[in-house]
């Protein structure tokens, strides 16, 4: 009963560190972000279809989901910031209306 407790609560601890938050280790999109704060919300895509945001942290720990309204984004790609703004790391965000 002990070894059956013991994995049950390991494999939701698991689950529960690794479930929202996303790492460096995130599948990294190719972008280019030279500034050294974080972007408004802008649109890309046809008719304005895709949200982008730029978010610039001291850390490599970045959300791999939010919401902001209407607008569902989901973690891009993270890379070191620009050399001109020192330390930090910016993560790249596209979203969709949901």
């Amino acid at each position: 009963m002990f070894k059956k407790l013991l994995v049950g609560g390991a494999l939701v601890a698991g689950l529960a560190l690794t479930g929202g938050i996303a790492t460096a280790s995130a599948a990294n999109k190719d972008f280019t972000y030279n500034d050294c704060y974080s972007s408004g919300r802008t649109y890309t895509g046809t008719n304005g279809t895709v949200y982008v945001v730029y978010e610039v942290r001291k850390n490599h720990i970045f959300e791999s989901v939010f919401t902001d309204g209407k607008i569902q984004y989901h973690l891009q790609g993270i890379k070191p910031v620009a050399s001109h703004c020192g330390k930090g790391y910016v993560g790249y965000y596209e979203g969709k209306e949901i």
